[in-house]
């Protein structure tokens, strides 16, 4: 996460990467650029905080892991809405704009991409917690900006460049290289001898 001024729009952007969430009442933008990640937009008409998190991977961490962590949309959704909560949001304000589960990694689980398991998988969690979605921009073939304004709590989306297309699909491999990584560390098993 890291945060810098636009002379475009006259205010402080917060860009925020896979794995990462943020919530403010302050006038400010919050920025993301996705692929086959999701990207979901919580606010209520009645308060000024809002947020914004970016998850990879559907679901929950696996049982093998003993951390948490935001990557994961399960986990990524309730650090969100308790952030929001804790500052004070009625939880039945909340209503929900929904981006990303682009199809621009080629790669398919058993019967889906990454992508459409995204998608799936936020548009379950949101019905379950009784939360509307009332825009979305969700699957197609190409990555997106994501810009959400915390004053206005409107959104402005860019279909991106090719060339940037192949940028964000690069530090999305790189950063599913880092999982990969990181569980083979903390799932080895030592055993030692009496």
């Amino acid at each position: 996460m890291h945060s810098f001024f636009d002379s475009k729009f006259q205010k402080k952007i917060i860009s925020i990467g896979p794995g990462e969430y943020f919530v403010t009442k302050d006038d400010m933008v919050i920025q993301t650029v996705l692929g086959s990640c999701i990207a979901v937009c919580l606010f209520s008409d009645f308060d000024a905080y809002c947020g914004m998190n970016h998850f990879m991977l559907p679901g929950e961490a696996s049982k093998n892991n003993d951390y948490d962590s935001a990557r994961y949309g399960m986990y990524s959704m309730e650090m969100l809405i308790n952030s929001l909560l804790k500052s004070g949001v009625n939880r039945k304000h909340l209503k929900a704009k929904v981006f990303g589960g682009g199809n621009v990694i080629n790669f398919k689980t058993i019967k889906a991409s990454i992508g459409e398991n995204n998608i799936q998988f936020i548009l379950n969690f949101l019905e379950k917690e009784n939360i509307p979605i009332i825009s979305n921009h969700l699957g197609g073939e190409h990555a997106r900006k994501i810009l959400f304004f915390s004053d206005s709590k409107k959104v402005l989306l860019k279909q991106i460049s090719k060339t940037e297309e192949v940028e964000t699909l690069r530090e999305e491999i790189e950063y599913n290289k880092s999982l990969v990584q990181e569980t083979k560390k903390t799932s080895n098993i030592i055993l030692f001898d009496d």
